[in-house]
């Protein structure tokens, strides 16, 4: 967890944020040595469960013709 002075963060927000955004890392912005606020990296959606797979295969051949012939 990476500490910043709330001076240096007014002067490097966007450098920061990218920080943040980029290693995961949290950040913590102070003021006189005590804590102000919390910069987090916002968590994935959890993925969909319908067509989570879509293009992951490929019909080859014929799949309506039966297995085994009578």
């Amino acid at each position: 967890m990476k500490h910043t002075p709330i001076s240096t963060f007014q002067s490097q927000c966007y450098s920061t944020v990218k920080h943040v955004h980029t290693t995961g890392e949290t950040v913590i912005i102070t003021k006189h040595g005590k804590p102000l606020a919390k910069i987090v990296p916002i968590e994935s959606a959890p993925a969909d469960i319908f067509a989570f797979m879509a293009g992951e295969f490929q019909i080859i051949g014929d799949i309506e013709a039966p297995l085994f012939s009578e």
